[in-house]
């Protein structure tokens, strides 16, 4: 099964605005914490469900930042350690 979460306005948090709006980051380096549940599972390990999550913030969050008319970005690198993800795009 898909997830499919609730995400805030990320264009606020990922997008530069007033004197900096012509500026195109050349990456991102995005940090979530909390990004999924703290139980003794995800601890273990990272489940199906975790992943799908994961890979919805993500996917979003590229999304985001691509279609913001900054140009096109990739993810090159996400680690995961239990509710933490780090994610690098460029």
């Amino acid at each position: 099964m898909k997830y499919t979460p609730w995400f805030p306005d990320l264009n606020s948090w990922l997008i530069p605005k007033g004197n900096n709006a012509n500026l195109k980051p050349d990456l991102y380096l995005i940090g979530l914490q909390e990004a999924v549940a703290l139980s003794t599972m995800n601890l273990i390990s990272t489940n199906k469900e975790t992943q799908n999550k994961i890979d919805a913030w993500e996917s979003t969050i590229v999304e985001t930042i691509s279609t913001a008319g900054n140009g096109k970005y990739v993810k090159i690198k996400s680690m995961i350690l239990v509710g933490l993800v780090l994610m690098v795009c460029v």
